[in-house]
């Protein structure tokens, strides 16, 4: 079996390349930079190569049984910057698809829950419930979605994680380092949100390119039970192995949090995981998934509880020198 990854330096795409490699996948790695990082001593190929070389990527895709999309912008500093890299690269690939001498067998989109927008406490998002995204980001990910399901000649499947964590994210460290201080952040309203440990979302994107009848499905990712701030907070640090204190953080100096680390994105010119969006999203009560069909349509369920998920990431963290 053939398959091609985009995104494959990353975080949660060097976790499905391990996954595909172990099952003994014939593994193509689309990189547009240097092909370092993870996938060193990895037995797979790597084609470094731009999305907008057309002829080159449907060359790339054609006779692949699947192909996976993971590669994007998860943090930009305008919305042109959004747009080209998560929409234009999605269209892009879906060119290159439509064109290939042999289309691929199937076309797995990594979104976002961001893309569909928030729940409530009481009702979780669902797949077929109105699109409401609250971010740039959110916005360029669901069009993508929509330029991918469009494609009604390719066979594709959209699946949309929630919050991710695992082994190399980058995205948390923060949060680990000041458990390990024993200081946890807790904004005031103390939101729920989905999450997924990654091996569980590599699993969710496996399935979803084997089983035939998701074509053209969204589906979300996510563990089934929501969690609190408060309560990943002290799970972290009981992960870090020490009791860590409570600080609570008004809306304002979150608000405020995201400007400056904005304004001092636009003044350095590289975009910043934390800003005003990402501090007025973590503002909204209930970033909750409903899972139920993935579960229904696909058989799947999360098996790694977000506790013991973020033990094994501490601990990974911990390995590594990251704090």
């Amino acid at each position: 079996m053939r398959a091609l990854v985009t995104g494959a330096t990353g975080f949660i795409g060097s976790h499905l390349v391990d996954r595909l490699c172990a099952d003994g996948w014939n593994v193509t790695c689309l990189t547009r930079g240097s092909p370092g990082g993870w996938l060193r001593h990895r037995d797979v190929r790597v084609v470094r190569t731009a999305f907008d070389d057309g002829a080159r990527l449907a060359r790339e895709v054609s006779g692949c049984d699947r192909v996976f999309h993971l590669a994007g912008a998860i943090k930009a500093l305008t919305w042109d910057d959004y747009w080209r890299g998560n929409v234009e690269t999605t269209r892009h690939l879906i060119d290159a698809c439509l064109s290939a001498e042999r289309r691929p067998g199937r076309l797995v989109i990594v979104s976002s829950q961001a893309a569909g927008g928030t729940g409530t406490r009481a009702r979780p998002r669902r797949e077929d419930d109105a699109d409401a995204p609250t971010s740039a980001y959110g916005r360029s990910k669901l069009l993508a979605e929509q330029i991918a399901l469009d494609a009604t000649d390719l066979d594709v499947v959209v699946v949309r994680p929630s919050t991710v964590f695992g082994p190399r994210d980058p995205a948390l460290l923060p949060f680990f380092r000041l458990a390990s201080r024993g200081i946890v952040p807790r904004p005031l309203a103390d939101p729920i949100v989905s999450v997924i440990y990654v091996a569980d979302l590599v699993e969710c994107l496996v399935t979803a390119a084997r089983v035939p009848s998701a074509r053209g499905r969204v589906y979300h990712a996510a563990n089934r039970d929501p969690a609190s701030f408060r309560d990943l907070g002290q799970a972290i640090a009981s992960a870090c192995g020490v009791r860590a204190v409570e600080v609570p953080v008004p809306d304002a100096l979150l608000i405020g949090a995201g400007l400056i680390s904005g304004a001092i994105g636009r003044i350095t010119g590289r975009a910043r995981p934390f800003d005003l969006a990402k501090a007025r999203e973590i503002l909204h009560s209930a970033w909750v998934a409903d899972t139920s069909r993935a579960f229904t349509e696909l058989g799947f369920t999360p098996r790694t509880p977000y506790g013991e998920g973020l033990a094994i990431t501490a601990n990974w963290y911990q390995s590594q020198g990251w704090f």
